[in-house]
């Protein structure tokens, strides 16, 4: 009788430790790295035109607003949206758009190699971009368009209790204000100019309640949320690392099972082993 229960008390143990350490060894998986994802840079076909930019970033989409400001007088103007890097869709070898951009009004796609000084790249090291190019026309309620960009890969990487999030440089080149009207950029074999000037804001949704922000940098424009606002902005790329309460709660209590586990398994064991070893003797002895 006695011999049963010191197994019972030592399977009960194997068992413990195995659900603990499954816990703890999922806890500290390490994730697949998040990587960079590129940018999307906003230029005209002409100089002298200010903007503003809204971003909606929403699990893997970007979703795009652009506005020509009061101060422009024109009909028209055309405009580039330059996308570079992994986090962005795969530029298509005619004018047609993959099935990840769309689009308001008519927009034309292509690849082409961008400006290194435009890409913040090295001359030894040109980027190629895909140019999503469409041109914006007056209407009765002003000059703007919006565009939809499904990157196909999501921005954030869950690792345990946080969350590592990475959005990709969102804006344009920056250019001293007297320079703006005279500076070009090649995109492919087209000349391209910065805004005159650029207002960006970037939405990346508010902050669920069980989640805190651990670090995150700029700065958000409005506290509780992800959201950013840039008056004649250069470019914003928002990264940071977000904290679930609840999963870190968890990991607290696993982490204390684990402690819990160690010290039951270290004072009761050399006990066992020992007893288990004397009530087997004796069992052998009764049977001869």
């Amino acid at each position: 009788m006695r011999a049963g229960a010191l197994a019972l008390v030592l399977v009960l143990l194997v068992i413990g430790g195995v659900l603990v350490f499954r816990d703890y060894a999922a806890m500290s998986d390490a994730p697949e790295p998040l990587d960079d994802r590129g940018g999307v840079f906003v230029l005209l076909d002409r100089p002298g035109v200010p903007v503003s930019t809204e971003v909606v970033v929403r699990d893997s989409k970007l979703e795009l607003r652009l506005e020509v400001g009061k101060g422009y007088a024109g009909q028209e103007v055309g405009y580039s949206l330059v996308l570079t890097g992994s986090g962005t869709a795969v530029g298509p070898d005619g004018a047609s758009c993959p099935a990840g951009i769309t689009s308001a009004t008519p927009v034309s796609c292509h690849p082409a190699q961008l400006d290194p000084e435009l890409a913040f790249a090295s001359p030894e090291q040109p980027m190629d971009a895909q140019v999503v190019a469409g041109r914006i026309t007056r209407g009765d309620d002003g000059m703007r368009t919006e565009l939809t960009i499904d990157t196909g890969r999501r921005f954030a990487q869950l690792d345990g209790k946080r969350t590592y999030f990475g959005l990709p440089a969102i804006g344009t080149a920056y250019l001293a204000p007297d320079e703006r009207r005279t500076v070009s950029f090649a995109v492919g074999s087209d000349k391209a100019f910065v805004p005159e000037r650029l207002d960006l804001s970037v939405d990346y949704g508010d902050l669920p309640v069980t989640q805190r922000a651990e670090t995150v940098s700029p700065e958000p424009w409005i506290a509780g949320s992800l959201f950013w606002f840039a008056e004649d902005a250069a470019t914003v790329k928002a990264r940071g690392a977000l904290v679930d309460a609840v999963t870190e709660d968890h990991e607290e209590r696993t982490l204390f099972l684990v402690g819990l586990y160690v010290g039951l398994a270290t004072a009761f064991v050399p006990l066992l082993l020992p007893a288990l070893w004397r009530s087997g003797q004796r069992l052998r002895r009764s049977r001869d």
